[in-house]
Parts: C-alpha cells; sequence; structure tokens
C-alpha cells in the first residue's frame, strides 16, 4: 500500500511539474503579438476597414489567448482599439470565446 501511495505522489508531483512548465511555455508564446499583430493595425486602430486574410492568419498565429492577454497588458499603442482587436476573434473565427473577458 504504501509503495502505490508514494508512486501516487510522485504522479502527482510530475503532473503538476508539467502542467507548470507548460503554463511557462505558452506566456513565451506570447512574446511576439505585437510583431504577429502588423497585418491587424489599421483595423485596430480605425484606418482600416475590414480585416483580409493576412490579418486573421496573424490573428490565427498569436491566438485568443496572447491577444487578450495584450489588450489587458495597457501597453497597446495610442490609437488601438481593444473593442475592434476583440471583435476580430469572430470576425477572423478563432477559436475560442468570442470576447476577452
Amino acid at each position: 500500500m504504501k509503495t502505490s501511495n508514494h508512486a501516487l505522489a510522485l504522479l502527482l508531483l510530475v503532473t503538476v511539474a508539467a502542467a507548470a512548465a507548460h503554463d511557462m511555455v505558452m506566456a513565451a508564446d506570447c512574446s511576439n503579438t505585437v510583431s504577429d499583430l502588423a497585418p491587424c493595425l489599421p483595423v485596430v486602430t480605425g484606418s482600416g476597414g475590414a480585416p483580409d486574410g493576412a490579418c486573421c492568419g496573424a490573428l490565427t498565429i498569436v491566438g485568443h489567448t496572447c491577444l487578450c492577454q495584450y489588450i489587458s497588458s495597457g501597453s497597446p499603442p495610442a490609437g488601438f482599439n481593444p473593442s475592434a482587436a476583440e471583435a476580430l476573434l469572430g470576425v477572423c473565427g478563432i477559436p475560442g470565446p468570442s470576447s476577452c473577458t
């Protein structure tokens, strides 16, 4: 019985460590959000119309999580419209919720 408890504890420890490592990798994946979103800047700053294929392709790379982190970070450039950026999630068909809230 003790051996199975130790094995279970070890399995739990490995699972928690793997989850923590996955979270760190996911956070690192968002480091290029600003440059990856460049094709969408005309849309999210109000100087362009509907998003084109390049914008939606870029948003597919960035993903829901990174876009929402970027919007909530407080570091978007002047003229950046968070509502327009968030609307792109649905317009471009990005998997996940259609909003960041």
